[in-house]
């Protein structure tokens, strides 16, 4: 919830799209001082929601398992702080493709008829903006393995504090980008 607001939308597509600047690398993280401490903190939510049991024996209890559920709130992580989708890759495939190039095309024959082809450069450019996600995905994995060993007071605040800290965070990205606008130009 949180990481939506810092973002400014909760449409996943729309918070990867506001991160496509400078060439694919106009991350949140690189805009505002205050989104890494965000992170970090969405990071320590995320590891303390990932850590509770889950009672399930279930053919797919697997699923309930403590993985799946990081690797979901990596991906998160990643959209709302990392770009999500964007990367220098996605962008010169958008230069080259047009603005959202999807994988099927509705042709209009000469009889008048409509018929649907795949359209190869589309199905690249997916192809590249999931690989883009997962690759960002496994980095915060990572992190969030690296915070876990290395900063283990980090996850010792309670869920009141870290609330109370996401929201300076919202409010400091808030006034940096305000100041940023109205101060600096």
């Amino acid at each position: 919830m949180s990481a939506a607001i810092f973002q400014g939308s909760a449409n996943l597509i729309e918070s990867s799209r506001q991160q496509s600047a400078a060439f694919g690398m106009g991350w949140a993280v690189f805009r505002t001082p205050f989104s890494a401490a965000a992170l970090a903190l969405f990071l320590a939510a995320g590891i303390a929601v990932a850590g509770e049991r889950v009672v399930d024996s279930g053919r797919f209890a697997w699923l309930a398992g403590p993985h799946p559920r990081l690797f979901l709130l990596s991906a998160l992580a990643a959209v709302y702080f990392l770009g999500g989708f964007e990367s220098p890759l996605t962008a010169a495939l958008r230069r080259s493709l047009g603005e959202d190039p999807g994988f099927l095309n509705h042709v209009t024959l000469a009889d008048g008829s409509l018929q649907t082809r795949v359209a190869i450069g589309g199905l690249v450019f997916q192809l590249v903006c999931a690989a883009t996600l997962a690759a960002k995905a496994m980095l915060v994995m990572a992190a969030m393995s690296w915070l876990r060993a290395r900063r283990p007071r980090l996850f010792e605040l309670g869920p009141e504090r870290r609330a109370i800290l996401g929201l300076a965070c919202a409010i400091g990205a808030g006034l940096w980008e305000w100041g940023r606008f109205s101060l600096w130009n």
